[in-house]
């Protein structure tokens, strides 16, 4: 969980990122997300690993 919200863009491989109480979304290279501030969360890189950008804007 952060302060501020995060943006992130899969460049390789897939990452499956998990919100409390709901299922596990999965993103693959190309794809990009979200996640608001102060939302508890989990991310996993896939089975072959995974290069991810991401930036935090913190308050």
């Amino acid at each position: 969980m952060h302060s501020g919200p995060e943006v992130a863009y899969v460049q390789k491989g897939e990452i499956s990122v998990k919100f409390v109480g709901q299922a596990a979304k999965v993103y693959k290279t190309g794809d990009s997300y979200q996640i608001p501030p102060n939302v508890l969360h989990s991310t996993v890189a896939g089975p072959q690993g995974a290069a991810v950008l991401a930036t935090w804007v913190m308050k």
